[in-house]
């Protein structure tokens, strides 16, 4: 991805042992720590009892050095991970 644009993809989740709820969505590098100057959008989604699809939207601030970067997408939902 290039400085100051953005792509589209799609994210699923596939909720396990009755888990519906609000699933709270970060950007994190490959230790899991967050990504400066690249933006995740939206930053929660809800899921109840199927697999749920959602465009996910990354941006790629000017700011940001060129290079390779590993992202990951971490969910959330209270002491959920």
């Amino acid at each position: 991805m290039a400085q100051g644009f953005s792509y589209t993809t799609t994210l699923t989740v596939t909720p396990r042992n009755g888990f519906s709820g609000t699933v709270n969505l970060a950007l994190v590098d490959g230790r899991g720590k967050p990504v400066e100057g690249v933006s995740l959008s939206p930053t929660s989604m809800t899921v109840n009892s199927g697999p749920v699809k959602k465009a996910l939207t990354l941006t790629v601030h000017s700011s940001v050095a060129t290079g390779t970067y590993a992202l990951q997408v971490k969910g959330t939902s209270g002491s959920l991970t």
